[in-house]
């Protein structure tokens, strides 16, 4: 694109914004037909801005957003319970604290502590940041949510002891052997982590490279071990394991 074409793409988003108070006075008729074409706008923009993975040979951005969407917010509302519990026992409301997602993927589950935690009625505030080895999820997730701090980055260039909560959802399982992942994610934090991956797959989903079982992560150190029947990994046999580190004395 030139600079004269995104000079105009740019612009005329800012007349749109310019006009957006007189929405107000549309007429039921006219605010009906408003929608529509803002919602087709809007369905435009995601297709503008989608980059599916090039190992896809049939990239579905319906089927990105709202199959691997859900399956992400599905996974992190499985979480919401014990990151509550640690953030209740250990933490004040008027405390902000940081949290980063590894291996975000949509960042749709990130966005739900964003919502969640962007003000301290739902206890502390958080900073949501996530961090992903791909980049052509960067693009989808600047657009959609603004609130989540996105980068590109491998887990190995993390810092030390930098966020009170981390979470990795679904990650390790996908490697050949998850053990430098797992001790980066241990070394990111200050306060307490959570793994969470499918528990002891007899028969290895797509994708999927390692079998994942309690001693994957006790031989990390002292954890808790939860088993949860999550319905993003439903079916006969099929459950997930959560491990929980405290991380607030490691050295």
């Amino acid at each position: 694109m030139s600079m004269d074409q995104a000079n105009a793409l740019i612009d005329g988003l800012a007349r749109v914004r310019a006009l957006m108070p007189s929405v107000e006075a549309l007429d039921g008729q006219d605010f009906r037909r408003f929608s529509a074409e803002w919602h087709a706008m809007t369905e435009a923009m995601k297709d503008a801005v989608f980059q599916a993975n090039p190992k896809n040979s049939q990239p579905d951005r319906r089927k990105f957003e709202y199959a691997s969407g859900a399956q992400s917010i599905q996974f992190m509302a499985d979480l919401l319970p014990f990151l509550h519990d640690k953030m209740v026992r250990h933490y004040d409301r008027s405390d902000e604290l940081g949290v980063l997602d590894v291996g975000a993927g949509s960042a749709a589950g990130t966005h739900l502590l964003a919502q969640l935690h962007s003000d301290n009625l739902i206890w502390s505030r958080l900073r949501v940041e996530a961090v992903d080895h791909v980049p052509w999820r960067q693009r989808w997730v600047a657009m959609h949510y603004p609130h989540v701090n996105y980068q590109v980055l491998a887990s190995a260039a993390l810092p030390s002891r930098h966020w009170d909560f981390v979470v990795c959802s679904h990650v390790i399982e996908h490697l050949d052997d998850p053990t430098q992942m797992i001790n980066d994610v241990l070394r990111a934090c200050r306060g307490f982590a959570f793994l969470y991956a499918p528990y002891n797959e007899v028969e290895l989903s797509p994708g999927h490279l390692s079998v994942i079982t309690e001693e994957t992560f006790l031989r990390h150190g002292a954890c808790e071990i939860h088993m949860i029947d999550s319905m993003g990994f439903h079916g006969s046999g099929r459950r997930c394991i959560l491990a929980v580190f405290d991380r607030r004395e490691a050295v």
